[in-house]
């Protein structure tokens, strides 16, 4: 699975991530919570989120949108969604960070 970043100028690889995470961080005046993948040891930024909630919200979507592709894997993608209905997306292979 490809995540597209909150910005939409980076794409990682979800297969090739170490790990991904949920850091404070203060700019300025402003305070919010970040969530970073690493990969190989570089630290890449996929968005950025007011509460610490929404931020462990955006991991449970990469997760169940991780699960979906494995299981539409599985299955030989749902006989290619059923010939190509896509079921609005839930066999995509890209998850996009959504916005606050």
């Amino acid at each position: 699975m490809i995540i597209v970043s909150q910005n939409k100028n980076e794409i990682v690889n979800f297969e090739n991530m170490n790990n991904i995470i949920i850091e404070n961080y203060d700019f300025k005046d402003k305070h919010f919570q970040r969530i970073n993948a690493k990969t190989d040891g570089d630290y890449f930024v996929l968005g950025d989120y007011k509460t610490e909630e929404r931020a462990k919200e955006v991991l449970k979507e990469i997760i169940q949108k991780s699960k979906d592709i494995s299981l539409a894997n599985l299955m030989d993608n749902l006989q290619i969604a059923i010939h190509n209905k896509n079921f609005n997306g839930a066999l995509s292979s890209v998850y996009y960070m959504p916005e606050d």
